[in-house]
């Protein structure tokens, strides 16, 4: 939040109930940024190949904070969506699950949880938002884009090294050619 506030030439504030306005609104564009920039889906926010398991009524309730469901293995098929604290199937237009269904879940994590490299690219994506919003500067723009370009950059560099993914064998295309039968693979 300092840093939006820094951005547009206000002063820094102690506390997030400081009562200053410039510091609640700057405070609103982080929550609101962090929820928009969480729901893509990162390394450090998603839970893989997560057994979420039917209560005695059947309703599979997510957890709080809970930003997006993919179905994923076996369970690919099975058409899912998240409608309000609970996952519905569309296929069969219902609450209710027979069995466990494996999904890649999205959390949104507390902004002091978040990687270094997340909260700069959030905080500097809200302080483009707030400067476009709240001041309109072209000068102070081209700064603020500058500082977002190398914080999405460093998050992304980040996420691709923590996630250790290897394009022969983590691409479904690519490990079918490299494992294939043939003279180099040894049968």
């Amino acid at each position: 939040m300092n840093r939006i506030l820094e951005v547009v030439g206000e002063e820094p504030v102690n506390s997030l109930q400081s009562g200053d306005p410039d510091a609640e609104a700057a405070e609103r564009f982080v929550d609101r940024t962090s929820t928009d920039i969480q729901s893509i889906g990162w390394f450090e926010n998603t839970e893989e190949n997560w057994m979420l398991v039917p209560d005695a009524k059947g309703h599979i309730d997510m957890p709080k904070g809970t930003l997006k469901v993919d179905t994923v293995g076996a369970d690919k098929v099975t058409d899912v969506v998240l409608r309000g604290d609970r996952l519905y199937d569309r296929r069969n237009r219902t609450f209710v699950f027979d069995a466990g269904v494996l999904a890649d879940v999205v959390l949104k994590r507390p902004f002091e949880e978040l990687s270094h490299q997340m909260c700069r690219y959030i905080a500097a994506h809200a302080a483009r938002l707030y400067q476009q919003s709240e001041i309109g500067s072209t000068v102070l723009d081209k700064f603020v884009v500058a500082e977002e370009r190398d914080a999405w950059t460093d998050l992304l560099w980040a996420d691709a090294e923590a996630e250790d993914g290897n394009v022969l064998t983590d691409n479904r295309h690519a490990h079918m050619i490299t494992h294939r039968k043939n003279r180099f693979y040894g049968a």
